[in-house]
């Protein structure tokens, strides 16, 4: 209940300000959500507007849940000319699929890449940004 009451919050943080943050608010809101390592399931929650574009989070996990988590905020673009013309950065993320991994491209708002602070394992120890 805790993880939805604070994707609540955030939305409404996003919604209450129209939604759109400049490259400060982003970073902030990041900053936030990554450092409550109890949130989870709320995959689809809505950051808000960075550039226009909509920003949203990818949480996934496997088959040792909620062991081998991990979150992603990314753009809700599809990569190539689109991600590039929003000035994003497209990076191959590993994700749990099964009892393995895969390689997943997100587009990453440039801001949270130059500061390593685009995904986390909320649950394996590891620190917000780690590349894994």
């Amino acid at each position: 209940m805790g993880g939805t009451l604070f994707a609540l919050a955030l939305f409404s943080l996003a919604k209450g300000s129209g939604g759109f943050m400049d490259d400060d608010q982003l970073v902030q809101r990041a900053q936030a959500f990554f450092s409550d390592k109890q949130n989870v399931g709320v995959n689809g929650t809505v950051f808000g507007l960075h550039k226009g574009l909509k920003v949203v989070l990818f949480e996934t996990c496997s088959d040792v849940c909620p062991a081998y988590t991990v979150r992603i905020i990314h753009y809700d673009v599809a990569m190539g000319p689109k991600c590039d013309a929003a000035g994003g950065v497209e990076t191959a993320i590993s994700v749990p699929v099964s009892i393995g991994v895969t390689q997943q491209d997100f587009c990453i708002p440039a801001v949270l890449y130059q500061k390593n602070l685009f995904t986390d394992h909320p649950f394996m120890g590891g620190a917000s940004g780690s590349r894994h």
